[in-house]
């Protein structure tokens, strides 16, 4: 009897031994997120099912080590996972690569809703902060999302999440960039530096022009000048698939495509009252900081000043807002006004707000999913079109996809609004 009860206890001893090392092989010791073998493990059964993989990589983390110790560091990690973990349905998983580097996986198929898990992603790395005294530290994340596929291996899925995060990252950090990915699994190709300045010598690099349309009237207030790349394969690149490398370029000495700037922003305003918008990036902005308005006259050209709108995203003055302030104030003082887009998606709105003055403000669309059919979500926009409204500033509600949207927005008071159902990116018509 006693000898069977020592059996029992040593197999009771070696199966809690068993289940101890299989939690440590399938979990990062550090973070609590499930480790990268699990990762691994698991991977096959999310690309059969052409599942989702979401690459996440923390903006600025290696301040928060050099600043305030890596025992703070990793507190921000363990906070991001338990963020991330609270967003995620089923079998959906957080996995730590390592240092600040994390990935999910999830069975999610439909658009809409791999779209939705990415914008709850980046809410989680917003939301993810630590105290530091009176501090409050947060570094949100830049996520780069990949369909998956059963042709597409583990490895090569990683690469892939990896390049979109970049993009990411260098369109402003703290957003969700989708890697277009063909049906073989591969990623398109960034461009090389010479292939755009030869694409650049050849006119290739121009503007799309997207309606603003007044709420009120459905007339057409203004529109959007998108930089697109008309390559001669017939495909139409946006700047998420070329911005790194004009960035590389223009360090090269090759010219951004100012002259179709002006055509434009000549063809928009020639109807008096509309104005024309291009998202100027953080490199325009420091010209224009140094004392150089060449550019802006360029694009400008001869059209009147207040038909001009430079939009500056959110996310783009995390740093540096000091300066940006000054920046926009000098132009808005030219005749030059401001939009300020993507608003909603950084951690320090009302701070903007507060801090620089500006004519519109752009809703990111995000807002407004769901506004038409949840109490809370409307809730939500409401306030936000009222916050904007105390700050002196217009409205422009993005993301317009139905009737609906657009009476909502009506509702709300927003005077103007932007997005599919009101019209795609088109080219002009150039004289």
């Amino acid at each position: 009897m006693t000898d069977h009860f020592k059996s029992a206890d040593r197999e009771d001893i070696l199966a809690r031994k068993i289940a101890e090392l299989e939690y440590r092989l399938a979990t990062d010791g550090l973070t609590g997120a499930r480790s990268r073998d699990y990762f691994n493990a698991r991977y096959n059964e999310f690309a059969q099912i052409s599942g989702a993989l979401f690459f996440i990589d923390l903006d600025n983390f290696k301040s928060v080590n050099d600043h305030y110790g890596h025992s703070m560091g990793d507190q921000l990690l363990r906070e991001t996972v338990v963020r991330l973990n609270a967003k995620l349905t089923g079998d959906e998983f957080v996995a730590r690569l390592g240092g600040d580097e994390f990935v999910i996986l999830s069975k999610r198929k439909h658009a809409l809703e791999i779209e939705a898990l990415g914008d709850d992603v980046l809410a989680a790395c917003m939301a993810a902060e630590l105290r530091v005294g009176e501090l409050v530290v947060r570094r949100g994340g830049s996520v780069g999302c990949v369909r998956l596929s059963p042709s597409l291996e583990v490895h090569g899925a990683i690469d892939l999440g990896d390049t979109a995060m970049r993009c990411a990252k260098s369109l402003g950090k703290n957003r969700v960039h989708h890697l277009s990915v063909d049906y073989t699994g591969r990623a398109m190709l960034k461009p090389s530096v010479d292939e755009l300045r030869l694409g650049l010598s050849r006119s290739e690099v121009g503007y799309f022009l997207q309606p603003i349309v007044a709420c009120a009237t459905g007339e057409i207030a203004g529109y959007e000048a998108l930089l697109r790349w008309e390559r001669p394969d017939g495909q139409i690149l946006a700047p998420a698939q070329f911005l790194e490398t004009m960035t590389e370029a223009y360090s090269a000495d090759a010219r951004p495509p100012l002259e179709f700037a002006r055509e434009a922003t000549e063809w928009v305003t020639m109807e008096k009252g509309r104005f024309c918008c291009f998202n100027v990036s953080m490199a325009f902005l420091e010209k224009i900081a140094g004392g150089s308005d060449e550019w802006v006259t360029e694009i400008i050209g001869n059209s009147p000043r207040e038909q001009i709108v430079f939009e500056i995203t959110e996310t783009a003055m995390n740093t540096e807002v000091e300066a940006v302030a000054r920046t926009v104030d000098r132009l808005r003082k030219s005749g030059v006004r401001i939009a300020l887009d993507d608003f909603g998606v950084g951690a320090s709105n009302l701070e903007r707000l507060q801090t620089m003055q500006v004519d519109f403000v752009k809703i990111d669309r995000r807002f407004m999913r769901g506004a038409d059919t949840t109490k809370k979500s409307r809730d939500i926009l409401d306030g936000m079109i009222k916050l904007t409204h105390n700050a002196g500033a217009t409205i422009v509600v993005e993301g317009i996809e139905e009737a609906e949207q657009l009476e909502l927005a009506r509702e709300l008071g927003a005077e103007l609004a932007q997005g599919f159902y009101l019209g795609k990116p088109e080219p002009y018509q150039r004289r």
